[in-house]
């Protein structure tokens, strides 16, 4: 657990070495309401966002049809309440498990049931679709970043974490 500005630079120390500093003006500790919730972001985009949008692209742009999605429910559960929604959050309602990681509860019984759908479908015939009445779940284009999110309700956005990403791609 960070506790202060000298536990974040210190942090983003260890992590980051020489880019320290463009990650700290990047994510300046000032937009966050904690230290840790500073670097939960700094960790989700660096190791796990940013990453699977650079793999997207290079898929796309290899002719692989490929579809992104962002998982951004607040599941229930234990470490739901502690970490917000986190990676792998996603898994209860994939496989529609209750357990005190995450649950997808009664009121997500709707994105249980388009992940499910979604899966399925994906793995019979290559394609995601979605339950009846819900978007159609778009190819990710570079141009565009259009991915799917798993919300109440679904929707489609473009531009997946477009600066941020930006920014982690010019420092590989």
């Amino acid at each position: 657990k960070l506790e202060d500005g000298e536990d974040y630079a210190a942090a983003l120390e260890r992590s980051f070495g020489a880019q320290a500093d463009a990650v700290a003006k990047r994510y300046p500790l000032a937009s966050f309401e904690t230290p840790n919730d500073a670097i939960g972001a700094v960790n989700g985009d660096a190791y796990f966002v940013c990453p699977t949008r650079r793999m997207a692209r290079d898929l796309a742009q290899n002719g692989i049809e490929t579809y992104l999605y962002r998982f951004a429910y607040l599941p229930e559960g234990f470490f739901a309440e502690m970490l917000g929604v986190f990676h792998a959050s996603d898994i209860a309602f994939v496989f529609a498990l209750d357990n005190a990681m995450s649950s997808a509860g009664e009121a997500g019984r709707p994105l249980v049931d388009a992940m499910g759908e979604a899966w399925s479908s994906f793995a019979r015939g290559g394609a995601p679709s979605l339950p009846e009445g819900e978007p159609t779940w778009p190819l990710y284009e570079t141009g565009t970043h259009q991915h799917l999110v798993f919300d109440l309700p679904l929707e489609i956005h473009s531009d997946f974490n477009g600066d941020l990403c930006d920014f982690w791609d010019s420092l590989t």
